[in-house]
């Protein structure tokens, strides 16, 4: 397991959301495709791991720079890609809040409130969503805990969804969701790292359409 723990309480400390390509709109796609360690350069990202399902132009090669676009919903900043029917939204308001959707899709009040969001496959860590196990494979995590401001970005190198809920669960989180894995799992720290080293961590094999992870302000 490699895990990164943000806290949203400390000043200079924020969200990261992949925004909507300009370019990649005008062809009828969201987003261009880019490894993790090319979004933590590019954006100035502390941190960040991969996100959502995706499909792109490239089909199964994934070149980076191809149009893609997301499988589930994905706000950044207020702008919703797009709605989509099996996506259970896992988001934060305006005061850095983490909010997990139990159904789907993710209905106009909630999206009206969401100022980051991310679309996520399951709910690991709600009791009426517990997962029946599946295999072990490679996955990526995305879990909080809203009271205490705290938010996880979690690669797992070979664990079954109940396996890696339970290790969240010890780590403290209360609410997680699983994002894209197998060969699109990817753990990046930025340049600016301090006593750990930056660079990838795990994964990064594949460039995908969307990226979650922290921005902060260097320390002096």
């Amino acid at each position: 397991m490699h895990w990164i723990r943000a806290d949203l309480n400390v000043p200079g400390v924020s969200l990261y959301v992949t925004p909507l390509d300009p370019d990649a709109k005008m062809h009828g796609r969201e987003y261009r495709l880019r490894h993790v360690s090319t979004a933590v350069g590019e954006d100035h990202l502390a941190a960040a791991v991969n996100g959502t399902l995706f499909a792109s132009d490239s089909n199964f090669i994934r070149l980076p720079g191809d149009f893609a676009i997301s499988n589930e919903t994905v706000v950044a900043d207020h702008v919703v890609n797009h709605i989509h029917a099996h996506t259970y939204l896992f988001w934060w308001d305006d005061n850095l809040i983490a909010h997990q959707e139990g159904t789907k899709p993710p209905g106009a009040s909630v999206l009206a409130r969401a100022k980051w969001g991310i679309g996520g496959q399951e709910p690991v860590l709600q009791p009426d969503h517990s997962s029946p196990g599946m295999g072990a494979d490679q996955r990526t995590f995305i879990a909080a805990d809203p009271e205490k401001k705290l938010v996880w970005i979690t690669c797992f190198d070979k664990a079954s969804y109940r396996f890696a809920a339970r290790i969240l669960a010890e780590h403290g989180a209360k609410i997680a969701t699983a994002v894209d894995g197998g060969t699109s799992m990817a753990m990046v720290i930025g340049s600016g790292a301090k006593n750990v080293r930056a660079g990838t961590i795990t994964g990064n094999w594949r460039p995908v359409a969307t990226h979650f992870g922290f921005r902060a302000d260097p320390l002096p």
